[in-house]
């Protein structure tokens, strides 16, 4: 059953609205409407139904400003915008309307159940939600009344964590249209603990810096779980926002990086002049905290893809925009189409460190496999390149690292015509025992025989490229021994 205190129009779970979406239940209740949880009758698609209060709808400009938040909210298409799919009216002509179902918490009830968030967590969700302001703020939007309350975190069908932006209800539209705003000049509107100096003096007279002071005020919350100025009153609030100093967080946060805090403080500047000029340039001051890489180079090409005009940021030398407490190079620009270099180091997987040592080890493994290859490939090439000097004399070239090579034995001159002599003795002894004619027994040459015989002789020798290699002389061939003078024998039957 819904609440029956609201004095909304008397709905109850199971009714059918507009013969299209039946209700479940009670979401929540502010103000000036409702949200009940329902069901597309035919689709069966879950949506969340926000309907107007009836003394809400006393005041026109309310109902205008709801229709508007309808209108405002159909022209965004950033993923971190909560949709709306269609708008109606009751039977008694109270408007609704029909946006996607969020299954989550928004950012309030997230920190003061599990309490301050570390700075990567925080800074991921503030650059989630920069997303959508940027799309709204190239539309000429202003939000207005951006909050904890109004940052829906939900998830994505792979369970990562995604920020919705809610209720663009109190949205300023600026730009060619004009100023399109029902807010008057001494009216104040929004939450006084989350609104810009200047919106505190007119809610008319506001840009998109006070949209950038509001984002300030969500991190520092969601750093501390407390706001940068808070008291009992509205009045002293405003007094406070107005006149005092911010105290940076790290005052209740301990461990806060000092650039963090800068960035924070200088989001609550009280001149706007001092602050960051576009959530673009926010971007780029709160990715070295992020653990993710690439927010801020996307929320600039979200700006520059809707406004269909160049944007230029002042850049630093490092990627990042703005000063936020330390020394930097000199300026650049950086545009939408600029690719850049990498914004910072990314925070998460493995340090490059690790990979430089892998990278440098598997180099040195390399390198000792090609020096053991070559190793063993060099004896096998070197002889290869002695086999065209054949002969017994060659000597094995290259060995091996640590093993002496052992010369082949060398045969002399002598050796070799002692040699041939026994030969062709033994040859005549068994051709007379055979009752023949011996064969010519060579003769025995001389040991020392004259230098151009031997040098003929000689096999042509080549010079090596690497290392020098003996010459080797072949042996002079054997002479034929003379044939001992003996009585020729007249064979008888060549007298015949």
């Amino acid at each position: 059953m819904l609440c029956e205190a609201m004095a909304a129009p008397q709905i109850k779970a199971g009714d059918v609205l507009d013969r299209k979406y039946r209700v479940e239940r009670v979401l929540g209740a502010g103000g000036m409407g409702m949200v009940v949880a329902a069901r597309h009758v035919q689709l069966g698609q879950r949506v969340a139904l926000k309907f107007m209060l009836k003394e809400a709808m006393t005041d026109p400009g309310n109902a205008e400003r709801f229709a508007r938040e309808a209108r405002s909210a159909v022209r965004l298409q950033s993923p971190h915008t909560a949709r709306v799919l269609d708008v109606g009216k009751l039977k008694n002509g109270e408007p609704y309307m029909v946006m996607e179902y969020l299954d989550g918490k928004d950012l309030d009830e997230v920190v003061r159940t599990n309490g301050p968030m570390p700075p990567h967590l925080a800074v991921d969700y503030i650059l989630q939600a920069c997303e959508a302001f940027a799309e709204a703020h190239s539309l000429g939007m202003i939000h207005r009344d951006i909050k904890p309350k109004n940052l829906f975190l939900t998830k994505t069908v792979d369970g990562r964590p995604l920020v919705k932006v809610l209720d663009f209800g109190l949205a300023k539209t600026i730009g060619a249209m004009g100023d399109v705003s029902l807010t008057a000049t001494s009216a104040v509107f929004g939450s006084p603990q989350y609104m810009s100096p200047e919106q505190m003096r007119s809610a008319k007279d506001v840009d998109t810096r006070s949209d950038i002071w509001s984002i300030g005020v969500c991190l520092y919350e969601l750093l501390t779980t407390r706001v940068p100025f808070d008291a009992s009153g509205v009045a002293e609030i405003c007094a406070m926002v107005l006149k005092d100093p911010v105290e940076p967080p790290s005052r209740w946060a301990m461990g806060l990086p000092p650039d963090l805090d800068a960035v924070v403080v200088k989001c609550l500047a009280k001149d706007p002049k001092d602050r960051y000029q576009t959530v673009a340039e926010l971007a780029f001051a709160l990715e070295p905290w992020a653990a993710i890489e690439g927010s801020a180079k996307r929320i600039l090409h979200v700006m520059q893809t809707v406004q269909k005009t160049d944007i230029p940021t002042i850049m630093n030398a490092d990627g990042n925009a703005g000063d936020h407490g330390g020394d930097h190079a000199s300026p650049k620009t950086l545009d939408a189409w600029d690719s850049g270099e990498k914004t910072r180091v990314a925070t998460s997987g493995v340090p490059r460190g690790v990979w430089a040592a892998f990278a440098a080890t598997a180099l040195l493994g390399l390198i000792g496999i090609v020096t053991i290859v070559s190793l063993k490939m060099r004896p096998h090439a070197s002889s290869a390149a002695a086999s065209g000097t054949p002969g017994p004399s060659a000597v094995v070239a290259d060995a091996p690292l640590g093993v002496t090579p052992v010369p082949m034995p060398e045969v002399t001159t002598a050796t070799a015509t002692a040699a041939d002599t026994a030969a062709a003795t033994t040859a005549t002894t068994a051709a007379t025992a055979a009752g023949g004619v011996a064969a010519p027994t060579p003769a025995t040459p001389d040991p020392f025989p004259p230098a151009d015989t031997a040098v003929a002789n000689a096999r042509p020798t080549t010079t090596p490229t690497t290392r020098p290699t003996p010459q080797v002389v072949k042996p002079p061939l054997a002479k034929p021994l003379p044939t001992a003078n003996k009585p020729k024998v007249r064979d008888p039957a060549a007298t015949m």
